[in-house]
């Protein structure tokens, strides 16, 4: 398919543009999470760590009483109750209320307080972020045995060192004047958070830790803990793609260039349910939207690189773009899918695919490109219109280019098109 030289008129594209540039900034979802219906095993699965940000896995493991062979015992009871391992914050943490979270959830925490405020309700913070180290002397103060009884005992409210949520700075203990763990179930604080399935405590991001009606999570239902996950965790948990919504993700998907992405069949999802705006692009996935933008077209010779999966539709869109020198190896011998892509190179492949067209405007961006093929390439494709820069018109093209920006560079591409749009 010939994608040059046939373009919509410089108003319709603007038109276009400035739609998606308004979406951008718009306010997150806060009434599509409130109005989610959970159910408790939903609820639990909404805690999804590989979607929140500021974590790194827990390299070492955690000492809990500093002999091996009773720390090893107590690991495996925990693993049986349905304890997993958890990952710590690793970044700049916000004090608020005399505890450290994460700068999202300490934002939230404040916004929730003073919601409850406004009704006449108390909530109190009693715990946030714990390290390894903590956690460990929590651990430690209440264990008063370590046969299989007296551990499961401990082990149904407390979470040994590694296994705990508090670990993410994700998590909050709360407690409402004199209700405070069990009894705080029982206060009106609990009444408020919980009522219309949650309803307040969504609205900020907020779901219950160990709700009941969920079993082998590791402790017992816990109603004093809550963890935020923010609204599109939420809204995540319990999604059904359609065509006029096939992304959880995504905060637009009426006026969305994703939607209609989607729809046409020109990218695909992280998940059955979520697009990863955020997540940067692959190598591979970079090759797959490529080939599906020029027709899926069948390649006929074969590319020399090791490490693509023979029979896979990567496999298939390496070859085309390798037969039509669209695309290089990190090697001679290897082609690397699952590295991500820069900002710089995504525009030089897409550029190369369009058949190498000449600009007729100088490279506009303020920071300078790595070389001769990203600036002709990155010039290209402001000019037509597809690319922004990164704050003060700087191109970024070492950064990794997010899976939404190349979306909406393909997307903007082919609304210059008149036989696709």
């Amino acid at each position: 398919m010939d994608h040059r030289g046939v373009l919509r008129s410089a108003a319709a594209i603007a038109i276009v543009l400035s739609q998606f540039a308004t979406a951008a900034v718009a306010s997150p979802r806060t009434e599509d999470a409130v109005g989610t219906v959970l159910n408790p095993d939903q609820i639990n699965a909404a805690f999804d760590v590989d979607y929140l940000f500021g974590l790194t896995p827990i390299t070492q493991t955690a000492s809990i009483t500093g002999n091996e062979s009773v720390d090893e015992r107590i690991r495996t009871v925990a693993e049986q109750r349905g304890y997993v391992k958890r990952p710590e914050a690793a970044g700049e943490l916000v004090d608020v209320d005399g505890f450290r979270l994460q700068p999202n959830a300490a934002a939230a925490w404040s916004e929730l307080k003073a919601a409850a405020n406004a009704e006449g309700i108390e909530l109190t913070l009693t715990s946030g972020f714990r390290t390894t180290a903590t956690q460990a002397s929590i651990f430690n103060r209440r264990l008063n045995g370590t046969s299989d009884t007296q551990l499961d005992t401990l082990l149904a409210t407390t979470a040994p060192p590694g296994y705990s949520k508090h670990h993410t700075g994700f998590t909050i203990d709360l407690r409402s004047g004199p209700y405070a763990l069990h009894a705080f179930a029982e206060s009106t604080a609990y009444e408020w958070l919980s009522a219309n399935n949650w309803a307040n405590s969504k609205a900020h991001g907020w779901l219950p830790s160990y709700p009941d009606g969920v079993i082998n999570v590791g402790p017992d239902p816990e109603p004093w803990e809550f963890v935020w996950v923010g609204t599109t965790n939420i809204i995540c948990a319990a999604f059904t793609p359609s065509s006029a919504k096939p992304f959880c993700d995504d905060e637009h998907p009426a006026n969305s260039a994703l939607t209609w992405m989607q729809n046409h069949d020109q990218i695909f999802g992280c998940t059955a349910v979520r697009f990863c705006p955020q997540q940067p692009l692959s190598r591979g996935e970079a090759a797959l939207m490529l080939w599906r933008l020029h027709g899926r077209q069948i390649p006929e010779i074969n590319h020399p690189y090791r490490d693509v999966i023979a029979g896979t539709g990567v496999d298939l869109a390496v070859r085309w773009l390798y037969e039509r020198t669209v695309l290089n190896g990190t090697s001679a011998t290897t082609y690397h899918p699952d590295l991500n892509l820069s900002r710089g190179h995504f525009l030089v492949m897409l550029w190369r695919s369009a058949g190498r067209p000449v600009g007729t405007v100088p490279y506009p961006f303020n920071d300078p490109a790595q070389d001769r093929y990203v600036e002709t390439a990155a010039a290209w494709a402001a000019e037509l219109g597809l690319v922004d820069g990164v704050g003060y018109r700087n191109l970024a093209p070492r950064v990794a280019i997010t899976r939404h920006d190349a979306a909406l560079i393909l997307y903007r591409y082919l609304m210059l098109i008149p036989t696709l749009s």
